[in-house]
């Protein structure tokens, strides 16, 4: 026996059906390219090249290779010097943007934020 749906139920379920499609949508079109937020980690296969767009302020950045990774990595922050990160090694420039490309043989791992330059006054 079908069940009947009234208005809002109908309309909720319907939005959640849009959400869905655009998730699935949105991962469709990867292509080595991230728009993140200024804060993140990310995950690089062998030989792999990333860039991520952290967004439109620039300014200090750091960009970590974690410990854990099994090779060194390449980082571009903008259109600055590039940093050979071994494991565990952290690079800083000004920007808003990163070049990543894992250099090693196994899969690489990092972090990535801003760095404030002012002291945080504590109470």
């Amino acid at each position: 026996m079908a069940r009947i749906l009234n208005g809002l139920a109908r309309r909720s379920a319907a939005l959640a059906s849009i959400a869905a499609l655009a998730g699935l949508l949105a991962g469709c079109g990867a292509t080595g390219q991230q728009t993140s937020g200024m804060y993140g980690t990310f995950s690089l296969k062998a030989g792999e090249t990333r860039t991520i767009q952290t967004g439109y302020i620039y300014q200090n950045m750091r960009v970590c290779n974690d410990a854990e990774s099994a090779g060194p990595i390449s980082a571009t922050i903008d259109d600055h010097i590039k940093h050979q990160l071994l494991p565990g090694v952290c690079a800083e420039d000004l920007g808003n943007s990163f070049l990543l490309v894992n250099d090693g043989g196994g899969p690489a791992f990092g972090t990535y934020r801003p760095i404030y330059d002012f002291a945080l006054e504590m109470r």
